[in-house]
């Protein structure tokens, strides 16, 4: 019987943890989100690169970056965003919409293993 494949993890060095406190606790599609900072894609955007799984994940890469360099996620799949994710040099930052109505009242940093939640 052949292993079944996770999803990429992110390692510690591209992570570059903050140190502190988790506010939020790493979701189930945060490795995968995480993992395309890394990656380049051939357009300005890839939707929904997770496909067959209880959440729907749209890639970004504005112009003058090389790899995708934002994600949003739908962990629902009913058309509205609750993350959104950007990704720079040292920094993950995570917006979130938490009564699910595209409203980003919530913002975090990743930790290296969770969210902190930005003061």
């Amino acid at each position: 019987m052949p292993a079944q494949a996770s999803a990429p993890q992110p390692t510690p060095a591209e992570t570059k943890p903050a140190g502190g406190p988790v506010d939020l606790p790493a979701r189930a599609y945060d490795a995968e989100v995480i993992a395309w900072k890394d990656k380049s894609i051939a357009s300005d955007k890839e939707k929904d690169v997770s496909k067959g799984k209880p959440y729907k994940i749209n890639v970004y890469k504005d112009a003058g970056q090389t790899n995708v360099n934002r994600a949003k996620v739908d962990a629902n799949r009913n058309d509205k965003w609750e993350d959104k994710y950007t990704f720079e040099p040292g920094k993950i930052t995570l917006q979130r919409a938490p009564n699910d109505d595209e409203q980003y009242t919530e913002t975090y940093h990743w930790t290296g293993s969770g969210w902190a939640k930005q003061k």
